[in-house]
């Protein structure tokens, strides 16, 4: 559960808390369980790196791995989980001048979202919801293409859709 020290910074909380509370009173019928996997100022190419399978290390095989595990932990609890969706905040560091290739994104979150329907959900489709990436005060080199992956997308999947960040502090 989303608890105190889940965060990052330590002790932090994002959107997830009130993504968690607006789902969950829309879908009062049942329990809902958010599985938060983080690390800010992460990059998707660099750190998350979806289509490394073995490096244990990259946030992707940790975000499976914890998400396994916090699935268990429902389980063992006496709740029957199903993965319902995906909610992705990320891109702002692709867009800083190091990323050489920002046409590599939306290849590298493909992979990602395989990987989670293929150990999450029994090789199923989810829903996603992308938020697209906040605008900088100063332009970066790659700030439209990758705010435009993330939208193009979601637009491409059915069960996608992106949310909007731009008035956002």
């Amino acid at each position: 559960p989303l608890s105190p020290g889940s965060g990052d910074p330590e002790g932090g909380f994002g959107p997830e808390l009130s993504f968690g509370h607006t789902v969950a009173a829309r879908r009062s019928d049942r329990p809902l369980a958010l599985i938060k996997s983080e690390k800010g100022g992460s990059s998707l190419l660099r750190d998350w790196r979806p289509d490394d399978f073995d490096d244990p290390t990259t946030f992707t095989n940790l975000m499976l791995r914890d998400a396994a595990n916090a699935v268990e932990q429902l389980y063992e609890r006496g709740f029957d989980p199903r993965f319902a969706g995906f909610v992705w905040y990320q891109g702002e560091s692709e867009t800083r001048p190091w990323c050489e290739q920002p046409e590599d994104y939306t290849p590298a979150l493909n992979v990602l979202l395989e990987r989670i329907a293929d150990d999450l959900n029994d090789g199923q489709d989810f829903a996603k919801i992308f938020f697209r990436v906040h605008p900088h005060d100063s332009p970066s080199p790659n700030y439209d293409s990758i705010r435009g992956q993330l939208m193009s997308r979601a637009d491409a999947d059915p069960l996608a859709t992106w949310i909007d960040t731009d008035d956002l502090n």
